[in-house]
C-alpha cells in the first residue's frame, strides 16, 4: 500500500441555481442564433417589407447576443471569474437593449398589446440572474496576481 497517494482532484462545486442559470442562458444562445441564422434566410423579405435593410441588423444583434450569452454560459460553468460579472452586466445591458428596439423597431399593434407582459418576465429574468450571481459570486474562484485562479 502507498502511504502517499496521488492527490484527487476536486470538483467545482455547482449549485443547482447556477445550473439553472447555465440552462437558461444555453436556451437564450440558442434563440439568438436562430434569429441570426433566420435574418440570413430571410434577407429579401426583411427589405422588402421595410425598405430599410433590417436583416443586417438582426445579423448582427443575433450574433453579438449569441456569442456574449454563450460566453456567460460556458464561462459560469467553468467557474471563470469574469463570468458572473459578464452574465450580471449583460442581463442589464439586453434589457435596456430590448426596450430600446422595441419602442424605436417595434411599430406594430401586436407589440403595444403584450409589453405588460414582456415587462413582468424581463422583470422575473432580472431578479432572477441578480439574485443567482449575487448569491453565487462569492463562492467563484478569483484570480491570484500571477493569474492562476484560486479553487
Amino acid at each position: 500500500m502507498n502511504p502517499n497517494p496521488a492527490p484527487q482532484r476536486i470538483k467545482p462545486w455547482r449549485p443547482v441555481i447556477l445550473i439553472a442559470l447555465v440552462i437558461l442562458l444555453l436556451i437564450f444562445s440558442v434563440l439568438c442564433w436562430m434569429r441570426f441564422g433566420l435574418a440570413i434566410g430571410n434577407d429579401g423579405f426583411y427589405n422588402q417589407v421595410s425598405g430599410q435593410p433590417l436583416s443586417l441588423y438582426f445579423i448582427v444583434t443575433g450574433a453579438v447576443w449569441g456569442l456574449t450569452s454563450l460566453a456567460a454560459a460556458l464561462g459560469d460553468w467553468f467557474r471563470k471569474p469574469w463570468a458572473l460579472i459578464l452574465t450580471g452586466v449583460g442581463a442589464v445591458t439586453f434589457s435596456i437593449w430590448f426596450w430600446a428596439e422595441r419602442v424605436l423597431l417595434s411599430r406594430t399593434p401586436y407589440a403595444r398589446t403584450n409589453w405588460l407582459f414582456d415587462a413582468i418576465f424581463n422583470l422575473i429574468l432580472l431578479i432572477f440572474i441578480g439574485s443567482t450571481v449575487v448569491a453565487v459570486y462569492p463562492y467563484q474562484p478569483r484570480e491570484n496576481p500571477k493569474g492562476k485562479s484560486h479553487a
